[in-house]
């Protein structure tokens, strides 16, 4: 785990109390840490994932390091209500966030199968990481890692694959559009 490694404590580290963890130089984490657990090193990204995960970044520009114009030299904490120094059980209750819009649901309907719903696929992913989750607790530390940084990738890969879709379905939109008034002429 990454606030367990001794090594690269000088980046990323636990609150005295246990229930925030700090970035002391996002820019040198990006590079050195993140391709380590991740298939990206981009700073952002990583933020990205912990909000979609309920993290709060509890540190602000007034509160943390003012001598510092240059964000990479800024500190950042993270927090998270589940997400506590030695709560492993805890970990299980981390769940995705899922902010949709009612348009976005509907557009999401024609690439579903006959008969399943969107609840049924968040369902489905809702239960394979909760699974994942359970596992990532009862194993070893190594195993938490690989497990948990190949859900990473897993849902960048599904997030890619909707961005991909939407895009598909607005150019087929606009075609049809197109065509339509080619029609008409």
């Amino acid at each position: 785990r990454m606030l367990e490694d001794a090594s690269i404590r000088h980046l990323i580290c636990w609150s005295k109390n246990g229930d925030v963890f700090s970035v002391t130089n996002p820019a040198v984490f990006s590079t050195s840490v993140l391709p380590q657990y991740f298939k990206h090193n981009n700073w952002q990204s990583f933020v990205r994932q912990l909000n979609m995960y309920g993290f709060h970044k509890v540190n602000d520009m007034i509160h943390s390091n003012i001598s510092s114009v240059n964000s990479d030299n800024q500190n950042w904490e993270f927090q998270h209500p589940h997400f506590r120094r030695g709560a492993v059980e805890e970990l299980k209750n981390i769940k995705r966030k899922s902010v949709k819009s009612r348009h976005q649901s509907e557009s999401n309907q024609q690439f579903l199968a006959p008969g399943q719903s969107m609840a049924t696929v968040a369902s489905s992913a809702a239960a394979a990481a909760s699974a994942a989750a359970a596992a990532a607790a009862g194993a070893s530390s190594s195993a938490y890692s690989s497990v948990y940084s190949h859900l990473m990738n897993a849902e960048d890969r599904l997030q890619a694959t909707a961005k991909a879709y939407k895009a598909l379905h607005d150019e087929t939109m606009a075609l049809k559009s197109v065509i339509s008034g080619q029609q008409e002429v």
